[in-house]
């Protein structure tokens, strides 16, 4: 049997602490351009791309019935301008969210720790885009304590297609 060389771990929820952050920070922003949602209704699209997600509340509120998954397979140049000045407005709340109050899931850091002991290298993985990823290993010192190997992230990959995407296990094996 071979020995494992690398685990990788997801960030939001898995390994950094998020009680409501991210829906939040979601929900802030749509407000902030007049978009009519609720945090729950933000809460039932956690994980999906985010420009998708405000695409998809936009088309809403112009009366049209697309799901929010359509945005993967189409593209909407209508609504496209407008949900990326939302979602950049989403990630400076994230980016100040998380260098104000960034804190590890209890026990994340000794399992790394523990795994470096044992010859196993520690890779993590995002939805996010790397300006948030880079604020969490800043706040954190993850990175530059070498607790994590390699830190990647939805724009390591190809389209930016989001996750699942096997390419960013597969970007983290290579480079460790």
């Amino acid at each position: 049997m071979s020995k494992i060389s690398m685990i990788m771990f997801d960030l939001s929820g898995t390994t950094v602490y998020d009680d409501t952050g991210v829906r939040d920070c979601l929900f802030a922003a749509a407000q902030e351009y007049n978009l009519k949602t609720t945090t729950e209704e933000i809460l039932l699209h956690m994980g999906t791309n985010k420009i998708h997600l405000y695409q998809f509340l936009i088309a809403k509120e112009r009366g049209k019935k697309i799901d929010v998954r359509d945005f993967e397979k189409i593209k909407d140049p209508e609504t496209y301008e407008e949900a990326k000045k939302v979602f950049d407005r989403y990630e400076e709340l994230m980016i100040a969210h998380y260098r104000k109050e960034v804190k590890e899931v209890p026990g994340a850091v000794n399992t790394f720790r523990w795994c470096h002991e044992n010859g196993i290298k520690i890779a993590t993985d995002t939805g996010f885009h790397r300006d948030i990823t880079n604020a969490i290993m800043e706040g954190l010192g993850w990175v530059k304590e070498g607790l994590v190997d390699i830190a990647v992230d939805v724009e390591h990959v190809p389209g930016q297609i989001g996750r699942p995407a096997p390419f960013m296990i597969y970007l983290s094996l290579i480079h460790i």
